[in-house]
């Protein structure tokens, strides 16, 4: 089925949907959208991707497919009421049901169970939503990539802070958890997330109802704007020769959990895709540029380092892979959102593995003290100049740029004036103390 073929029918289509109680909505994107409706309690569409390829969204398929096939077909019902037929049909005899293979074979690894309280245990891998797995569902403080990051970078203090009281997030985080959400997980994406109106304004008081009627759904409200940037951002991602093959074959959003064998302090990580067969973790992050060199400044400044080792040492904890390694997705957030794979040298996995060392010696101490220190709560901080700046102050003197003498020659100085009388009796009064 090419895009010809599907508009050679879309207005018998449109006018079919009609009869159903569909309500035709326009498109979000002109060139790519070729039919957008609401019924049944949610908004479809038929999509054109890359290679004139069609994509079916929401109940577009079941539809498409009753359409062709001539068969009685109806919305699904909303909220209690009964599904109705246009006039002269009768339903469709239900088909038996038909016994489908896997899509993908079982993962080679054991999945736990979570308990009825939801507290994690057993080490082991979950399957659960990403705000239980943020809540930290281990029977004690447990510690995560971006918490040993943030113990590295910072100190004790802040990221105790930063564990009881998270940061919102920015508009940049967010839509890089949307676009995580959707090339990662596809259809979950529907669940989670609502797209508005391309006219919908926050301004008016029907805007805001809106969104606090989707919050209060659980979903978030994304914009038309951030949709079509992460449908762009997902093209990318499948025109890439070695990025397309990156998320397949494998299992997104998997929950590790362990303890660490030396210190005994509970750990825990989310890899992007964890594979079913291959050493290969896949991580995918968006960045303002994929440029080499920003990459190697964004390698110090988010920890890929410590992720990377972090990422490996869960999988040999819960022996899921002989000999692990990181494989980077990265993807510029600005158009054309280009792609780069990228992978860690051994020496800078060493390093990531160091930093995570002292992050766990620093949590396990704080957590068997119950002190959280500070930078200064320890000892007095003695500040000095870098090494750079006392090597251009070597470099100024050398070259007389504090010669003071010089820099005031051929100037004549006048002294300021002085109260004779004042500083006579100043003078006496410092003579007569003892």
């Amino acid at each position: 089925m090419t895009p010809s073929d599907f508009n050679r029918r879309r207005k018998r289509f449109a006018a079919w949907l009609v009869e159903r109680g569909a309500t035709m909505l326009a498109p979000i994107d002109k060139k790519r959208d070729l039919l957008r409706w609401a019924g049944g309690g949610k908004v479809s569409y038929v999509h054109r991707g890359k290679g004139d390829r069609l994509y079916f969204m929401g109940l577009a398929e079941a539809a498409w497919t009753a359409f062709l096939a001539k068969a009685a077909w109806a919305f699904p019902p909303v909220a209690g009421e009964a599904a109705e037929l246009p006039a002269g049909e009768t339903p469709a005899p239900k088909a038996e049901p038909r016994k489908r293979k896997p899509s993908r074979p079982r993962p080679p690894y054991p999945l736990q169970k979570t308990a009825r309280d939801g507290v994690v245990r057993v080490a082991g891998i979950y399957r659960m939503p990403a705000e239980a797995y943020h809540a930290d569902p281990c029977p004690e403080p447990s510690l995560s990539n971006s918490g040993a990051r943030l113990l590295h970078q910072m100190c004790p203090a802040i990221f105790w802070h930063r564990r009881l009281d998270p940061p919102v997030p920015s508009r940049a985080q967010s839509l890089g958890t949307a676009a995580h959400t959707w090339i990662l997980e596809g259809e979950a994406f529907e669940r989670r997330y609502v797209t508005l109106s391309p006219h919908h304004s926050n301004r008016s008081a029907i805007g805001r109802a809106t969104v606090e009627r989707i919050e209060a759904e659980g979903r978030t409200a994304i914009a038309a704007a951030d949709w079509h940037t992460i449908r762009a951002m997902r093209e990318a991602i499948e025109a890439h020769p070695f990025a397309a093959n990156a998320f397949r074959g494998g299992r997104p959003e998997m929950s590790l959990f362990w303890q660490d064998a030396y210190l005994g302090v509970w750990c825990r990580a989310r890899p992007d895709y964890l594979p079913d067969r291959g050493p290969i973790i896949v991580d995918y992050m968006t960045a303002r540029s994929v440029h080499p060199e920003d990459l190697r400044k964004a390698l110090v400044t988010y920890g890929y380092d410590q992720k990377g080792d972090w990422l490996i040492r869960g999988a040999r904890a819960l022996g899921l892979i002989e000999r692990p390694s990181v494989a980077y997705v990265i993807q510029q957030s600005d158009p054309p959102y280009p792609v780069v794979v990228a992978r860690l040298t051994p020496a800078t996995l060493t390093g990531g593995r160091m930093k995570n060392d002292r992050a766990l010696a620093l949590f396990a101490r704080c957590l068997r003290t119950g002190t959280w220190p500070g930078y200064g709560d320890e000892d007095v901080v003695e500040l000095d100049l870098p090494e750079w700046e006392h090597r251009r102050l070597q470099a100024d003197s050398e070259a007389g740029h504090f010669d003071v003498a010089r820099i005031l020659r051929g100037v004549r100085l006048t002294p300021p004036a002085t109260d004779t009388t004042a500083a006579d009796q100043r003078a006496a009064e410092v003579a007569a103390t003892p």
